[in-house]
């Protein structure tokens, strides 16, 4: 049940993230850029899609971060318990396995240790190249929304010149108000 929660709220998470970082990249092209409402439209559900994603996988990867560290702790807790003639009957039951595992209780207290700093290392830069994704898209779509056509170009007004030149506006010559 615990792992259907992770999952759950690592999706409703990122979704949300997603969604957050959308509505604000949209006011910000609506605003600053100008951007027209369909190049606006189909920036942002590009943003929600791939956002959603990269938010869904950095949220799973600390919640998986975080599982890590309590079998870890675990493993360490059980290596400070263990005495050394359990662990090497243990080991000698497996074969090969004497070879590839140090014994002694140091050894498997320093073997969490290890895992702890491989796996943050590991996450770590998991999690920092989806920030890296995010960024990426961020600045093409910020980019795309104000390189593309807006609505800072004027529309073509008829001028008050044509109307009152051309024999006094909408009524006739003879008038004396040109509106």
């Amino acid at each position: 049940m615990d792992t259907l929660w992770a999952f759950l709220s690592s999706l409703f998470t990122g979704i949300g993230a997603a969604l957050a970082l959308t509505v604000a990249v949209a006011l910000l092209l609506h605003y600053v850029a100008r951007a027209s409402v369909i190049v606006n439209a189909l920036l942002s559900l590009l943003l929600i899609v791939l956002a959603s994603f990269q938010f869904v996988l950095l949220f799973g990867a600390e919640a998986v971060r975080g599982y890590v560290h309590m079998a870890l702790d675990a493993a360490q807790i059980a290596g400070q318990i263990a005495d050394v003639e359990s662990v090497s009957a243990l080991i000698s039951e497996v074969p090969g396995m004497g070879d590839y595992v140090d014994d002694g209780r140091q050894g498997l207290m320093d073997g969490a240790i290890t895992l702890r700093q491989l796996t943050d290392d590991v996450m770590l830069g998991y999690i920092w190249r989806r920030c890296m994704w995010l960024g990426a898209f961020l600045i093409v779509i910020i980019g795309a929304g104000f390189l593309l056509p807006s609505r800072r170009r004027t529309r073509h007004r008829v001028s008050d010149d044509f109307y009152t030149s051309s024999g006094g506006g909408y009524g006739s010559s003879s008038s004396t108000m040109n509106f």
